[in-house]
């Protein structure tokens, strides 16, 4: 089964407990499935309920989904099956570990307290945590929770953690290993944290003597083999394979010239000699051939004394960015090059500043105001404004310029949001979507939440005067300022964690991510059961004047908010379908409705009504009737103006995915036959969109491999897995060729393994260095610095929850008020180390929690 197929039955079981496709009905068919499928079906279930706001399931719910999974376990037990069957616990152990209080659940049966404690005994000598947690859950299942019950031994708050000392001497590891510098940038760079001002700074916690030449010769050895490592890793994450260049080309320039350098031009010569091997990937990187490259040549004294290259790499960018900020003359080019300085001809620029096509400075705020701030967007159409022209320029500008207009967008943004200018927030929002680069560089250059959140803020509080006569107006700026917010959490895949972390209030509705959640990626559950009577009587407003000729008046969209609107339309395409469907209308009464949508200030809806028919498509039924109706929204015959712009943005978002879903429905090993035309139309309408969904998980390339093997043709365990990606980056350094480590490996570990999982992972990794009695201490300090690094390396009160929970073997409550990087590692920790105690069992884990400790004490965070 696909990862993708596994992802949508998890994520739509624990959305409605309402559907067909309810985590008690999952469970219940579970054993029908074949074990590979049971095994990523189950992981997914546990590493999503951990991760979920709120408990998904009721006092009703829950009882059925505690018999559903007693059911699956007895089944388990009876066919030993030993894999499945402690997945199933871990289930069991996450909900019970999660009920809330004032959840009720029905008494366990005889016989599931029985099975609870004969499989307790199972388990005990192989998993003794787990068999005590499962005894506990029995516990929880088997009376009501009261406030006071608390898993915490004496509860500490997060503000009693203010007073902590602060980092201590930093520890060898960290200085004499590449392993801690690399896996930090590929971690800054991954959180988009490299324009953060204190990045310079907290680098230096990784260089043993601190003076700037070493500085720059460390940061610049690790800059560019982690960024040879990131391409290695195929297939790689685009988004993250950009962030690398824009680091190397527009950000790395920038924290070179903070260094202030006296003898700069010599300085960064010497620290451009690097690793002969990874100047050969280099090299071999433009001819995508990375993995093939002779890694022998051990005659090359430096990056520039290898064989002559005739395409262009990442060395001439990047001497061209340093010679513009004029840190290097242009003398140095062929001086550091040598023979591959030939590989680009372009004239090499000696200043940052973008010129006109006169070779004139070009002012970018006199350039803003020109083609946007000072535009009437009423009779000044986008295509006439220039703003496009300008936007398209920005991947080119040099980071000094990218980061002045990035920090001119963002105050942009501000003004028109303070002002409630949203005509002017409108045509940003369109140009901003419209030109992908150049929306890159501004959330490379300031982050996505701090270009996010304003912005979904403001879609959350919209609100409309009803007194006001351009409700048209209205939607289209709404409409057009939420598709960049779903362009840019889609296509730069923005976790859900980091959108509701963006909320004002934590505790407040969100339209936006409500959106995304219960609407946006709705399948195919009906939401007019959800309905209350003031929906209900827009939902027949809009019905009637949409399909029986009735018009959209001005007391029609009077009648409710424009988010109300937004979060009705795909069930009032869906009604429209159940009816013609049914044969309660016609086909052509639905598509004449339809072309309502095709106006302007409704065209951005179309979202909602794709994001339907993708979800319905998942049944493989109806298909011929869902295409007929996608034809009027995807394959309009006349579109004008910004329109045309408006509809490419919306099949930017969902149009690829339709596109993927329909072709496999058309493919040889399906009965069904889609629109050669329609198919062929929509191919060439997304063309370069990118295919991944809202919230979609990056994987690994060996993760990848392995989930998608066939069920019993894979040769190879999890664990084996994990152990070769260890031991690929403790290696690092120690081969003849660049590492063949990626940055996914460890957050797609936890995803399969749960927390718990990951770190009996890295327990058995210091379990094999004992017994080679090799590394040993190296695999302890690596395993405590990747545990945490990820949380406590960017989050001070990630660094003070750990290091007070740690020592004092404390569980804070969960913050209801903010989220904090770790909670669940740092709890899981705790837990384990109250488990074991001082076991023999416990040792290697007690050996890595003390140097957990150590670690986070000693590591700076950059926040």
């Amino acid at each position: 089964m696909d990862t993708l197929h596994v992802m949508y039955i998890v994520t739509s079981s624990l959305r409605d407990q309402t559907i067909a496709l309810r985590v008690s009905n999952v469970l219940s068919h579970l054993s029908n499935a074949t074990p590979t499928n049971q095994h990523l079906i189950l992981t997914g279930i546990i590493s999503q309920l951990r991760e979920c706001p709120e408990f998904p399931f009721t006092s009703h719910d829950t009882p059925e989904v505690i018999s559903a999974l007693f059911s699956y376990l007895t089944a388990q037990q009876q066919q030993n099956n030993v894999d499945l069957l402690e997945l199933g616990i871990q289930l069991l152990v996450s909900i019970g570990s999660s009920l809330p209080d004032d959840i009720n659940t029905s008494a366990l049966t005889g016989e599931q307290t029985e099975l609870v404690h004969v499989l307790s005994a199972e388990i005990k000598d192989s998993k003794p945590i787990l068999a005590d947690e499962l005894v506990a859950s029995l516990e929880k299942f088997q009376r009501k929770k009261t406030r006071s019950q608390s898993i915490t031994r004496g509860s500490i708050s997060l503000s009693s953690m203010a007073g902590l000392p602060g980092p201590q001497p930093h520890s060898s590891f960290m200085k004499s290993n590449k392993q801690s510098k690399l896996v930090w940038i590929n971690a800054a760079i991954q959180s988009w944290s490299t324009h953060k001002p204190s990045f310079l700074g907290t680098f230096e916690q990784f260089v043993k003597v601190k003076n700037n030449q070493n500085i720059l010769n460390e940061l610049v050895a690790a800059s560019f083999e982690g960024y040879i490592v990131s391409l290695k890793a195929k297939p790689q994450s685009p988004i993250f394979a950009k962030n690398w260049e824009l680091f190397l080309l527009k950000r790395f320039p920038l924290i070179i010239k903070d260094l202030k350098l006296k003898n700069i031009e010599s300085s960064l010569m010497n620290a451009l000699t690097l690793d002969p091997k990874v100047l050969q990937a280099i090299k071999m990187s433009t001819d995508n051939n990375i993995n093939n490259g002779d890694s022998n040549n051990d005659n090359t004294e430096d990056m520039f004394a290898s064989f002559p290259h005739s395409s262009p790499d990442i060395r001439h960018e990047f001497l061209r960015s340093c010679i513009a900020l004029q840190l290097l003359p242009v003398g140095a080019y062929e001086s550091i090059l040598k023979q591959d300085a030939s590989a680009d001809g372009r004239k090499l620029i000696t200043t940052d500043q973008v010129l006109d096509q006169f070779g004139q400075p070009v002012s970018l705020e006199a350039s803003l105001k020109k083609s946007l701030i000072d535009i009437n967007t009423e009779f000044i159409p986008l295509e006439e404004s220039g703003l496009l022209e300008f936007f398209k320029s920005v991947s080119s500008m040099e980071g000094t310029k990218q980061v002045e207009f990035s920090n001119h967008i963002t105050s942009c943004i501000t003004t028109f949001i303070a002002n409630n200018d949203t005509s002017h927030l409108y045509r940003l929002s369109l140009a901003l979507a419209l030109v992908p680069e150049c929306l890159h560089a501004v959330l490379f250059h300031v982050s996505p939440t701090t270009f996010l959140k304003p912005i979904m803020n403001f879609l959350d509080t919209w609100q409309t005067n009803s007194d006001d006569m351009n409700f048209q107006d209205t939607y289209s700026s709404f409409g057009c300022i939420f598709l960049l917010f779903l362009l840019t959490v889609k296509d730069f895949n923005i976790p859900l964690v980091q959108l509701i972390s963006m909320k004002d209030q934590i505790d407040h509705e969100s339209f936006c991510i409500n959106f995304l959640t219960n609407i946006g990626t709705s399948s195919w559950k009906s939401p007019t059961n959800d309905l209350n009577q003031h929906k209900s009587e827009v939902l027949s407003g809009w019905m009637a004047a949409l399909f029986d000729s009735g018009g959209i008046s001005d007391d029609l969209m009077r009648l409710s908010t424009v988010q109300e609107c937004f979060e009705l339309f795909p069930v009032i395409f869906q009604q429209a379908f159940v009816a013609c469907k049914q044969g309660l209308t016609d086909v052509e009464t639905v598509k004449g409705g339809l072309e309502y949508f095709l106006q302007p200030f409704l065209l951005s809806a179309i979202v909602g009504l794709l994001s339907w028919c993708e979800g319905y498509l998942w049944k493989a039924q109806d298909v011929e009737l869902v295409v007929s109706l996608l034809k009027t929204l995807v394959t309009p015959l006349e579109l004008s103006g910004e329109s045309i712009y408006i509809h490419k943005i919306v099949m930017s978002i969902f149009g690829a995915d339709l596109y993927k879903n329909l072709s496999e429905l058309d493919s040889n090993s399906s009965p069904l036959r889609v629109d050669a035309g329609f198919l062929s139309s929509l191919r060439q309408s997304v063309a370069s969109a990118k295919t991944n969904g809202f919230f979609e998980i990056d994987m690994s390339p060996k993760i990848k491999h392995f989930l998608s093997s066939p069920s019993g043709q894979n040769e190879i365990s999890l664990s084996s897995v994990f152990h070769t990606e260890f031991q690929s980056l403790l290696s690092w350094g120690q081969s003849s060729s660049v590492a063949r480590y990626d940055h996914l490996f460890v957050p797609n570990m936890q995803r399969l393994l749960g927390e718990s999982g990951l770190i009996d992972a890295f327990v058995a990794e210091i379990c094999h260095a004992q017994q080679l009695n090799k590394n040993v201490q190296t695999v302890i300090d690596l395993s405590a610095f990747v545990l945490v690094i990820d949380s406590v390396g960017f989050s001070s009160d990630s660094r003070r929850m750990f290091l007070t929970s740690l020592k004092e073997e404390t569980i804070p409550e969960k913050p209801t008020d903010t989220l904090i990087p770790g909670y669940d590692r740092m709890t899981t920790l705790v837990l384990k180390k109250r488990a074991y105690g001082t076991s023999e069992a416990g040792a290697n884990f007690g050996i890595l929690y003390e140097k957990l400790l150590e670690t986070v004490k000693t590591i700076t965070p950059l926040d």
